[in-house]
């Protein structure tokens, strides 16, 4: 995961989408992006999450967020 990380330093978070998360992370492999992270207040995330694992890019990887942090990094209007 580490190597990922340093090859690949952008990472897309889904948090709770508006668009179904399973074409999103398709559309974003597809696209490049190798770091994937869905957060668990998504609904349906476990369930993403094992319906995507053997689609993952072997460059790639997706993962699990628990959470996010208010109060640390950009403020919200």
């Amino acid at each position: 995961m580490q190597s990922i990380v340093e090859e690949a330093p952008i990472i897309a978070i889904l948090r709770r989408p508006q668009v179904d998360p399973v074409r999103c992370i398709e559309h974003l492999f597809q696209n490049g992006i190798r770091l994937v992270e869905i957060t668990m207040d998504t609904p349906g995330a476990i369930e993403v999450l094992k319906a995507q694992c053997s689609r993952v890019p072997a460059n790639g990887a997706l993962r699990r967020r628990h959470g996010h942090h208010r109060g640390r990094g950009r403020s919200r209007p």
